[in-house]
């Protein structure tokens, strides 16, 4: 963000907000897009392999035992299906390349 606010003539010292210098230099595309986009590019490759590489064998893992007292940390699995539901994005999309890597690129639906 620093580098835009630079660009853009503007010191944190005029107290802009984020959004209005991304707006003054008509920026659509955030770095915070792309984190949320790799994984579930990750995602979808790990799911085209075969069941027998060791990545896909690794996905479905499901550890044994018990997990620590208290609020149960968010797992990346988790995390996937959150953001594919944020998305609206079906289960099984993964399958055809194509059409995931545009359901990935498109922007998230504000609920």
């Amino acid at each position: 963000m620093d580098y835009w606010r630079r660009a853009a003539g503007k010191s944190r010292l005029d107290r802009v907000r984020n959004e209005s210098i991304l707006d003054i230099m008509k920026v659509d595309h955030r770095v915070t897009d792309d984190i949320k986009e790799k994984p579930l590019r990750w995602y979808g490759h790990v799911q085209r392999m075969g069941d027998e590489r060791l990545p896909k064998q690794v996905l479905h893992w499901m550890p044994h035992g018990r997990r620590r007292r208290g609020r149960p940390r968010l797992s990346w699995r988790e995390g996937i299906t959150g953001e594919m539901r944020a998305r609206g994005m079906e289960e099984n999309l993964w399958e055809d390349r194509e059409r995931w890597r545009l359901e990935i690129r498109r922007r998230r639906r504000t609920l």
